[in-house]
């Protein structure tokens, strides 16, 4: 560690301090505690604090270590724990040291140790359980009874899932002819314009990111400039209909999000439907107001809504019903016709009492919510169901249900759940390999230099080589990581999977004999042909057999492997047999995940990447396992059944 005691006591300049404090190889700051000032400071405390040179001599102490202030003043050494700052926001957390220097305790050196994997671990826990609570909010938005309550929510939820200041949304009012009006905003967003003319809208037909330095299309660009942002994006509610909407959003701090332009897509998605749906039941009610007196409303609400629609009498006996509710259910008209409600709606809740208590208040729409109906097949239907009571010639109140089927929004809100987790493990692949890779080649070509120096009988030849073979060992990694974060192009062609598995058993025969593996082939059918990427198909096999040998390698056992034709299925499948300990019950659920592995020399990536290729031939992969024993089955689809799937 360099002295400063007697440095110190020397009338030397900044530029002269600093210099000595780039000797230090940790981040290092000279802090003067009277003046409370940053005097002198090496290059590593610039990059670990992400402040200018400039802004470390305006800061004081506590505005960048506030958690430091019971520990001031500083007496003597001090190492503990603390967050960094940076404009009040907390950056992260770092080991700070404290030394006084010299006699008197006005100079103090600060070393500094950045703990970035907590920080970036919290950080990407904190963005994943804010954008899981995103997507909850959002799935519930559309079911608010006003429209108004429906698009705040949404707002609501899309400032969680974007991270970004503000939200607004232009509608079309009745107020305006051809123009946009603010209709509702989330955050400080009080310099965007009320209106937006016709003219302006035919610039923000598509979704448009903007960020300093962008060409500004139109007024928002302009005004984004003006109020200094970091980004302002505009999308379309409709992608269809951009003269129906406008959703714009921005931040004055934080650049976009990297999927912000799949995230409004996911908002506008949102509110279109939120929008048409109570456009709906505006419609409906209007209708109902209108038509019941003249036509019937029983006969006009059939006719004009698409939802599943139920009439009962007033002691809920089934009097009519449209034909969306007979599809729904699987029941036909004629075995829905004088049964009791809750014959046909079979659920956890009581439809009956919840009829009864609705039946003598106000015709207005009244929202029960989801509900699970048993359907005639036994299966369940999710539905959401809502109630309208009816007083046809002031006799005793009668009711329209309506279900609404919810199956189709279930498999969006799964599918958006799996995709949200596919790009969280996509985007860490993605910086562990840019962050690894170039250290790596950095390592290899100094490895390269030092080996020129010495003779190639020099002993130390051996060193650099065995750390080149650790070299190649990161390299594949990297290559693994990329293969799951990056989509590849795959070539379809005609595969005898039989003959791809005796070639590959054919291989793993010498490691197979030095471990005492007795390989066991069995098929159905020599002709077993099915369409795919052949060197994938490979990796998939290998991968599976290969976990199977090393499973067995310490005690010896045999290997099957059974190859079987499922016509009406339409499908082959290969199960991977292996007698070795088994896999743990704890871990099975996990073996396909990214990173995942048991083994310390293995990477965790063999298996989700296995998974990913059998995706994309849309296939599937199984696993069973038990004390003394582990099956791997991949089925895949034949030739005439296969269409790929490259969304996985």
């Amino acid at each position: 560690m360099v002295s400063f005691a007697g440095i110190l006591k020397r009338n030397l300049t900044s530029k002269e301090v600093e210099s000595i404090l780039d000797l230090i190889p940790e981040p290092a700051i000279l802090w003067d505690s009277k003046q409370d000032e940053f005097t002198a400071f090496n290059p590593p405390a610039i990059e670990l604090t992400g402040y200018t040179r400039k802004d470390l001599n305006s800061v004081t102490f506590l505005e960048i270590f506030p958690t430091l202030k019971n520990a001031l003043p500083i007496t003597d050494t001090l190492e503990t724990n603390t967050i960094l700052m940076k404009h009040n926001v907390p950056q992260f957390p770092v080991k700070i040291k404290l030394t006084v220097i010299g006699s008197s305790s006005q100079w103090v050196l600060i070393t500094l140790k950045a703990e970035k994997e907590i920080y970036q671990r919290e950080a990407q826990q904190s963005i994943l359980g804010q954008r899981w609570e995103a997507l909850h909010v959002l799935s519930l938005a559309s079911l608010q009874k006003e429209l108004d309550a429906s698009l705040e929510q949404a707002l609501r939820a899309g400032q969680l899932l974007t991270g970004c200041s503000f939200l607004s949304i232009y509608l079309p009012t009745k107020k305006t002819d051809g123009e946009l009006r603010l209709v509702k905003k989330w955050g400080q967003a009080n310099f965007l314009p009320e209106v937006i003319k016709q003219n302006e809208i035919s610039h923000l037909r598509i979704p448009f990111i903007w960020q300093p330095g962008t060409r500004t299309t139109s007024i928002f660009h302009q005004k984004a400039l003006a109020a200094q942002l970091k980004y302002l994006a505009t999308s379309p509610v409709d992608q269809t209909a951009p003269f129906e909407g406008i959703l714009v959003i921005g931040d004055q701090i934080s650049p976009p999000p990297e999927e912000l332009v799949q995230m409004l897509q996911v908002l506008s998605g949102v509110m279109v439907t939120s929008i048409d749906y109570h456009r709906e039941i505006s419609q409906a009610k209007n209708k109902v107001s209108k038509l019941s007196s003249r036509l019937g409303i029983t006969q006009v609400l059939k006719d004009q809504i698409a939802d599943g629609l139920i009439f009962t009498d007033s002691h809920h006996t089934i009097i009519d019903v449209n034909e969306p509710a007979t599809l729904s259910l699987m029941y036909s008209k004629e075995e829905m016709i004088s049964k009791s409600i809750e014959q046909i709606m079979v659920c956890d809740s009581d439809i009956r009492e919840i009829l009864t208590t609705i039946s003598n208040e106000s015709a207005e729409l009244h929202e029960i919510g989801e509900i699970k109906i048993h359907r005639r097949d036994g299966q369940q239907l999710l539905a959401n169901v809502r109630v309208i009571p009816l007083a046809p010639d002031g006799s005793r109140a009668a009711n329209a249900i309506l279900l609404s089927d919810l199956s189709v929004r279930e498999e969006y809100r799964a599918r958006a759940k799996q995709l949200e987790s596919q790009a969280i493990v996509g985007e860490l692949m993605a910086i562990f390999a840019h962050e690894v890779r170039n250290p790596i080649n950095n390592i290899r070509m100094g490895l390269e230099v030092l080996s020129s120096n010495y003779s190639k009988q020099d002993p130390v030849q051996d060193e650099i080589e065995r750390l080149v073979t650790d070299i190649d060992r990161l390299e594949d990694l990297m290559k693994s990581i990329l293969s799951v974060s990056r989509t590849r192009e795959y070539r379809m062609r005609p595969v005898n999977v039989l003959g791809l598995i005796e070639g590959l058993m054919y291989r793993w025969r010498p490691r197979m004999t030095r471990y005492n593996v007795v390989p066991d082939i069995k098929t159905t059918n020599s002709n077993l042909m099915i369409k795919g990427d052949k060197r994938s198909l490979e990796q998939v096999f290998t991968n599976i057999i290969q976990n199977g040998i090393n499973a067995m390698k310490s005690k010896g056992g045999k290997l099957s492997i059974r190859v079987a034709s499922q016509p009406k299925a339409r499908t082959i499948s290969v199960d991977i047999a292996d007698t070795g300990p088994g896999i743990p019950a704890e871990i099975i659920d996990h073996i396909f995940e990214p990173f995942f592995s048991t083994n310390q020399d293995g990477t965790g990536l063999g298996l989700a990447i296995t998974k990913q290729i059998v995706n994309v031939h849309n296939g599937q992969i199984t696993v069973n396992s038990v004390p003394g024993g582990t099956v791997f089955r991949v089925t895949l689809p034949t030739e005439e059944n296969l269409e790929i799937n490259l969304e996985n």
